[in-house]
């Protein structure tokens, strides 16, 4: 067995011992030890609400009713330090079910809290399920009398039908000082396992586990592949900002059925190639056979479009026609109860539905057009190693006209043509070219967005600041702001502005392009502000309109997960202001220049001509991705874009009344 680095439970809570152990922890249910109750506090995590003492999972087979059955086994005991703070009391497990008799059910279900000596055991009548769809449901129980200090435990069983693809996590939200997970695998099941995270495994090993499992009358006893893995001493998964879904990154063992030999001999693969993948998808009914309604989804178009004799033109009215036509359902189901024609009736549908229908419309135009499949940005990054048919849960639109390719979304009214909202932007995707073959496509945002703010202001004979500003948004900054005003409405927007900016007052808000989504988003405004005075000085910051860089998003000291902004972002700040007469200029802070690498930068500048002063504050990010490694540099190059900012205090002097006659 390999050696595993391991834990000694001391009066402090389970801090890590340097020692090397030759034995696999255990832990009894019902069973804690003096340690673990009477333990306050976790040096290595001070701030953890909580720490996952142990927890375990077995995943083995068994008959019932001479069909197979997957029975996942799961144990976990907590320590529970802040009470207020845990939010791991109520358990939800979730279990799929395929159709009436074929689906997954939650057995034995245990659970006891221990405040010292006293145990709170769960009640039979606590546990309970609640449907969430047609085919998810989730059972649920809460554990009972939670304080600081109770050690928490919980097992049941899920039993399932299901196993062509499960997995174990061994990270959590809380730090975790030992997570195993066991499988025992019938010999004539072939798995692809893969293991993701950063952590290795502490222990790796397998065995054959001979005559494991009687398979029924007529057949002899089968043998299995006992496989043990386990991890220790695992930080807690913190949610960090801008990041791809956790699912990446947390370290979890994978397992993907590759092929089944049934007990008669006779070998069935399920990790294919991708032509079989493509043929399955095909012939899919939610899927490929939805993408033979050219005809039918033509008859409900205007013949107009189809007559424009433009190529992206015509691509770009058949976009609107169908994004204007539906309406979103808030839902992105694949392979399952997608209707194109059903939602061309209804006027709604969910994303596959929508984007099948503009596949569809595209290609009855002769276009080149076919639909890619991809994960939304809440899922894991598809693997490309071999086809996954589960990884994937949306589609788009792959089109291209010449040399260039277009990726459409039309499940949203507010998308421009070529641009994927952030729910989407999600790494790669696979093109279905049933005729030359699927392919691999690089998903990438627009790389023109921009936030330019261009403001023009008179110095009051009192002091206070008076003029106008316009905003212009492009690309998918146009696109979240476009966004705000429809959930929110203009009203609301000059109301978020004056309560943000203390003694600022706006007046003629004017939109252009509110719906015109080809074309920026412009709003123009008037402004007063009434700035901070002395007796003969004024003192103010003309970033004051500048909301979009006012806090460091990133706050802790290090970071576990790459960054991802989604998409790269520049934003452009000018200023202009005449003095009159009455102020002349004290001090304007020095111009500075800032960069992180060749691909972002941050600089302000100043410049006073006679009476009037010009600023300009220039933000590029060009890059949107970068590794945990850079971390600290990201960190510190925000924290110096809001420093420029918030230290640019400009001085003014207010003349006499005899300087002015003069």
């Amino acid at each position: 067995m390999p050696i595993l680095r391991f834990f000694i439970i001391f009066s402090l809570l389970c801090t890590v011992s340097g020692n090397i152990f030759s034995q696999t922890p255990t832990s009894v249910f019902g069973r804690p030890t003096g340690q673990e109750l009477n333990a306050k506090e976790f040096p290595s995590d001070p701030d953890a609400a909580a720490v996952i003492l142990y927890e375990s999972a077995n995943f083995h087979f068994e008959m019932a009713n001479d069909r197979l059955r997957l029975m996942k086994d799961i144990y976990r005991k907590i320590k529970v330090l802040d009470a207020k703070r845990f939010d791991m009391g109520t358990i939800k497990v979730f279990t799929y079910e395929e159709s009436p008799g074929r689906k997954e059910y939650v057995r034995d279900v245990k659970a006891v809290t221990h405040n010292g000596i006293k145990k709170s055991y769960l009640k039979e009548t606590d546990v309970y399920e609640k449907e969430l769809d047609n085919h998810h449901a989730e059972t649920v129980f809460a554990l009972a009398d939670i304080q600081d200090g109770s050690v928490l435990e919980y097992t049941y069983t899920i039993e399932s039908p299901f196993y062509f693809a499960f997995e174990w996590s061994f990270q959590n939200p809380y730090p975790t000082l030992y997570s195993e997970f066991k499988s025992s695998i019938l010999g004539n099941l072939k798995y692809n396992r893969s293991l993701v995270g950063n952590h290795p495994l502490d222990i790796n090993e397998a065995t054959i586990e001979k005559n494991c499992l009687t398979v029924g009358r007529g057949y002899s006893n089968a043998d299995c592949e006992a496989a043990h893995y386990a991890i220790a001493n695992l930080p807690a998964y913190k949610e960090e900002p801008y990041m791809l879904s956790e699912d990446n990154y947390i370290s979890t063992i994978r397992y993907e059925l590759r092929d089944l030999t049934d007990f008669t001999g006779v070998k069935d693969r399920f990790s294919r190639s991708w032509k079989d993948m493509e043929h399955e998808i095909k012939t899919d009914k939610d899927v490929g056979r939805q993408l033979r309604k050219n005809s039918f989804v033509a008859n409900q178009m205007p013949e107009s479009i189809f007559e424009i004799k433009d190529t992206l033109e015509k691509a770009k009215a058949i976009y609107s026609f169908i994004q204007n036509y539906f309406s979103w359902d808030g839902k992105t189901s694949l392979f399952r109860d997608s209707r194109v024609k059903q939602a061309f009736s209804e006027g709604r549908g969910s994303v596959s539905e929508i984007n099948l229908a503009l596949v569809n419309a595209l290609q009855a135009a002769d276009l080149d057009a076919h639909m890619m499949l991809s994960a939304s940005r809440d899922r894991r990054i598809p693997t490309d190693i071999y086809p996954v048919i589960t990884d994937f849960n949306y589609v788009t639109a792959f089109l291209r006209i010449d040399e260039s390719e277009y990726l459409l979304d039309a499940s949203d009214k507010l998308l421009a043509f070529g641009m994927l909202p952030e729910r989407a932007l999600n790494s790669k995707g696979r093109v279905m070219d049933f005729d030359k073959g699927s392919y691999w496509k690089d998903i990438k945002p627009n790389s023109k967005n921009m936030v330019f703010l261009q403001s023009n202001f008179t110095i009051t004979p009192e002091g206070n600041l008076e003029g106008k500003a316009k905003e212009t948004y492009s690309g998918h900054e146009a696109y979240e702001m476009r966004t705000k005003l429809l959930s929110g409405g203009r009203s609301s927007y000059r109301e978020r502005i004056e309560s943000e900016i203390s003694g600022i007052e706006l007046s003629n808000l004017q939109f252009q392009n509110e719906t015109n989504i080809e074309e920026p988003l412009l709003l123009e405004y008037d402004i007063f502000y009434e700035s901070e005075q002395s007796v003969d000085k004024i003192y103010f910051n003309p970033f004051l309109l500048q909301r979009n860089l006012r806090k460091n998003p990133f706050s802790n000291e290090t970071r576990q997960f790459p960054i991802d902004f989604g998409h790269p972002f520049r934003i452009m700040y000018l200023v202009s202001m005449e003095l009159g007469d009455s102020y002349t200029v004290e001090t304007l802070p020095e111009n500075r220049t800032i960069r992180l690498e060749e691909n972002a930068e941050v600089g302000v500048f100043y410049q006073q001509n006679g009476n009037k002063v010009s600023i300009r504050l220039m933000f590029r990010l060009e890059e949107y991705q970068y590794s945990e490694e850079l971390y600290e540099y990201v960190r510190n190059f925000f924290q110096e874009a809001i420093t420029l900012q918030e230290d640019a205090i400009i001085v003014l002097n207010k003349n006499s009344s005899n300087e002015i006659g003069d």
